[in-house]
């Protein structure tokens, strides 16, 4: 029994995460300030979406399938929970899909809506 025990501790110690394989002592990180520039922030206008999920400048719902007429293909968004979020939420995101290549086929998939 005492030999179990021992060889539990002994594997308890090679492994821990406190010390390294030749027994120093693992300093813990220390987190990284972020650096921001003048540069780096973008203006308050950059957001393309607004607060309820459609498009700034139309103000118009569409999905992200890009399809005008769509209801909402996409599973519940857990933030929003609109159905019309693809993978990330719409509620003031940055960015807008331009097109939408299918993968095996030639189509590509226009946004209808997109200002330039």
């Amino acid at each position: 029994m005492e030999t179990a025990r021992k060889s539990t501790s002994l594997r308890s110690n090679i492994f821990s995460p406190i010390t390294t394989r030749n027994g120093t002592r693992v300093q813990p990180r220390k987190p990284q300030q972020l650096l921001i520039n003048e540069n780096s922030m973008r203006p308050s206008n950059s957001i393309s979406y607004d607060s309820q999920g459609r498009i700034r400048g139309s103000q118009e719902d569409i999905c992200d399938c890009m399809d005008t007429a769509c209801l909402g293909c996409h599973f519940e968004c857990e933030r929003c929970k609109s159905k019309k979020c693809g993978p990330s939420c719409r509620v003031n995101r940055r960015y807008t899909y331009e097109t939408i290549v299918i993968d095996g086929t030639d189509r590509c998939v226009r946004n209808p809506k997109l200002i330039v």
